[in-house]
């Protein structure tokens, strides 16, 4: 059985060892308040609201971490079945149905196209927000699922919750 390695910010207090009850997500979520609609969309869209978002590189956890206040929350390391994982989610495509939040190219995406623009950064950050920009809130949503198979540096992976205990690794001291 081939293993992934993930990650995933939870708030404090909410333990992924002793929690086996249902996750209310309207009050789990950092940003349901803000985008109630994206949400209420996106668990349409995947028929349930029982599921944890986790980082595929670790890099990213504390770089693309949704700008989380990391001292209210957990990193969570996690060895999960590759049969496990829920959806496969682009990271970006999120971020801009979240009402076009900008966010930066993940790690390995960002070295690629800082050697593509030789480091001229403000001229990536434009070219690589007017791609965005130009998706229509429908091509964003078709945009967000990946196939399950193919780990890109812009996933992120959505896991059924709650999850097999022996999977969760531990819990990162940050």
């Amino acid at each position: 059985m081939k293993l992934v390695k993930l990650w995933t910010w939870q708030k404090r207090g909410f333990s992924l060892i002793d929690s086996v009850n249902p996750i209310d997500s309207r009050t789990h979520s950092d940003y349901y308040s803000e985008h109630k609609e994206e949400f209420e969309e996106l668990w349409n869209r995947l028929g349930t609201t029982q599921f944890i978002w986790c980082y595929t590189e670790k890099e990213d956890v504390f770089s693309q971490a949704s700008k989380l206040e990391y001292k209210d929350h957990t990193l969570w390391e996690l060895d999960v079945p590759v049969e496990s994982i829920f959806k496969n989610t682009c990271s970006i495509a999120w971020s801009w149905i979240l009402k076009g939040c900008r966010c930066q190219p993940p790690s390995k995406l960002r070295d690629t196209w800082r050697r593509k623009y030789s480091n001229n950064s403000r001229q990536m950050e434009e070219d690589w927000h007017c791609f965005w920009e130009k998706k229509t809130i429908e091509e964003l949503w078709d945009a967000l699922f990946l196939p399950n198979i193919i780990i890109t540096p812009c996933s992120t992976l959505l896991v059924r919750y709650p999850l097999e205990q022996q999977r969760i690794k531990r819990e990162v001291m940050v």
